[in-house]
This record gives C-alpha cells, structure tokens and sequence, in this order.
C-alpha cells in the first residue's frame, strides 16, 4: 500500500494538495496483520487506557507492582505506554483502578519500503546554483496550478511563520532546498527498529527519500530544484517509521510531541503532516481500542489548535462501503482525510486536476 503526500501552508489559508508521490497502480486492500510488538528481549509492549482523559495516580508504582515498566504517560489524553514480559500482565492491569484497558501495541507497515538509501548513501553536495523563475523543476510541478498557488505567493502569502510536523520516515537535512526551512531544534525520533532500539530522526533503512519527498511538496525553498506549497514555512522533522514501519505507541507520542507548545516541551506545530496509513480490521484483536487511543491523541491536537491531515491511501477503496474496515489515522476524529488527485496527460497540457486518481480511497 502506497500512500499520497499532500501539501500544506498556513499563511493566509491553508492550501490541500490533492496529490500523489508516484503513479503506482492500485494495490488489493491490505490489510496489516495482527502483529503485537515484542522486542527481542521477549518484553511485550502495551498501551494502557483509562476510561476518560486522566491517569490514576501512583500508575508507576501499580504497574511495577503488576510485573512491568511504565515507559511513558500522557495524563492529557488518558494514556500510558508500558513494557512487560509477564504474560498475565493485561489481567493485573485491568485491576488498576483507573485503568480500562492494557493492549499490546502493534507494529504496522504504515508505508511499505520501495527504496533503500540511508542518510549516508545520499550525496553530500548537490551540484547546481540558487534557481530563477521558470528554471529548475517548477514547470514540471502540476500541483501548485491545481491549487492557485502562484497567486498567493503573488500576494505575499509564503507561509512565513507557519509551522508543520512532517510525521514520517526521516528527513535528509542536508537537503539545500529543505536546510533553510528546517527547525532542527524541534527535530526528534519516536521510532524503533525491529528489535525495539530507538533510531535517529535522520536515519532509516528504507523510504528515506519518502520523508524528504513530502517536506518538499510542503516547504522546497526552491535553491536548486522545487518549491513547496508554502516555501517560507517551517519544517518540524518527527520520525514515525523506520523502513516503512512503526508501531501505535510511537504514532500516539509524535502526534502529541508534535501539537504540544514549544513553551511546554513540544514541538508547537500549527499543521501535521501524515503521508501515511493503513486500514485495519474492525473486528481484530485490540484494532478498534488501538484505533480509538489514536482518535484521543488527534482529538486533542486539534483542540490544541493543530490541524491534522492524513493521505486517504492508494488502494482504490470507497471508505463510505467498507463495513470490516477502517483506515488510521485518516478515519481518525479530527483528521483532514485527503484523496489523490491524478490529471490525464499533463505534459501534453492536461489541466483537469480535478480528477480523482484512479488508484486513490475516499469517501
């Protein structure tokens, strides 16, 4: 399952981009497998639930009593992430007064891997000189005609002080039309390899250039190459997967991390960006708890007053029609589900970007 990227700026409006990464036919509904993430330690990991959107106090000591480790709580949203390799620890949970729910989290293929370059293996310098109108990649670029962009930056809407989390695979920073437009600062990693050890916000094994892509549909500052949607914006690098992968807990944090206020910690996004997904099962193990813990956590980024937008997918499914099956984080509360668009012979002067790609979800 590939799924669409799509471009944001929060200068005077916000501009969609309803468009694609690449023109992949359609794949089969892909439904991810009911995977729990256990690390090779043999600790299984678990999002804890309280009813309602507050923790009882003293959770560390009841989980440490219940044969685990708390690793995170999240007071705001109800919600807290342990660590156990007590098989009977869900049971002696859900003893916890407080406490409804111990699920183990799952790790999910939210973007299959289709590349393989790290970091490393990118080039250090990119040849070439600070483009002008008209030179570089612009009139290769169909999305920002399809949404007027060239007007609003006409009008001085660059998407100056706007901020947008870029939730993905990793971000190449040295990228010279990403650097100017990158808070480093803000920068993090909520991801995991296979084995459970954390990774570095710049790195990954695969899909490395999909996180890079994405930043520069929302923000190429156009010194070499393309201009984002928004190219005065702010990018807040927040890696999720790690060779297309990623488990519900890591999701859960960056989603908060990234809505949170710089002033309290976070990383003070106005807009996050999730060019990612997968549908689930409504019917298979912990699928509508761990979909409902991800609905609290965007539920609160937009009282926070951070929009949340999600690519619908790339698997040609009518969401309207599909009882057995939800897509996350796109079906999620709060969240801006945004299908692709796919105009017909652009570089024959085709401009109905209005069509909807034939491979794209939606309803």
């Amino acid at each position: 399952m590939h799924f669409s990227p799509y471009a944001v700026s929060g200068a005077a409006a916000v501009l969609l981009v309803l468009g694609s990464c690449n023109n992949d036919a359609p794949s089969a509904p892909d439904v991810v497998p009911d995977r729990a993430y256990r690390t090779l330690t043999g600790e299984q990991h678990y999002i804890l639930a309280a009813p309602g959107n507050t923790l009882p106090s003293g959770l560390d000591q009841h989980v440490r009593h219940a044969g685990g480790r708390l690793i995170a709580a999240f007071p705001q949203v109800g919600l807290a992430l342990a660590r156990s390799g007590d098989a009977d620890f869900p049971a002696k949970v859900r003893h916890i007064p407080g406490i409804q729910h111990a699920i183990p989290d799952k790790r999910v293929v939210w973007l299959p891997p289709s590349h393989t370059r790290t970091a490393a293996q990118l080039p250090k310098r990119v040849a070439g000189t600070r483009i002008e109108d008209g030179a570089g990649f612009f009139s290769l670029q169909w999305a920002p005609a399809a949404i007027q962009a060239p007007l609003a930056w006409a009008a001085g809407n660059l998407g100056a002080g706007a901020r947008v989390a870029v939730l993905d695979g990793g971000i190449w920073a040295a990228h010279p039309d990403l650097a100017p437009n990158l808070d480093l600062a803000r920068a993090i990693s909520f991801a995991t390899d296979a084995s459970g050890n954390p990774t570095s916000w710049d790195e990954d094994v695969g899909n490395f250039w999909h996180g890079t892509h994405v930043a520069g549909i929302v923000a190429g500052a156009a010194m070499l190459g393309t201009i984002g949607v928004a190219p005065r914006s702010t990018i807040i690098p927040v890696k999720v997967l790690h060779g297309g992968s990623g488990t519900f807990g890591a999701l859960i944090q960056a989603i908060l991390y990234a809505s949170t206020p710089v002033s309290e910690g976070g990383g003070g996004a106005h807009i996050i960006n999730l060019s990612l997904g997968a549908e689930f099962s409504r019917h298979g193990a912990g699928n509508a708890q761990l979909a409902s813990f991800v609905s609290r956590v965007t539920s609160f980024a937009r009282q926070q007053g951070t929009l949340v937008v999600a690519a619908m997918g790339n698997s040609a499914i009518d969401l309207d029609h599909t009882a057995n099956l939800v897509s996350v984080p796109a079906q999620s509360v709060g969240v801006v589900g945004i299908s692709a668009t796919g105009p017909v012979n652009v570089a024959g002067g085709g401009t109905n970007f209005d069509r909807p790609a034939s491979y794209t979800n939606f309803g």
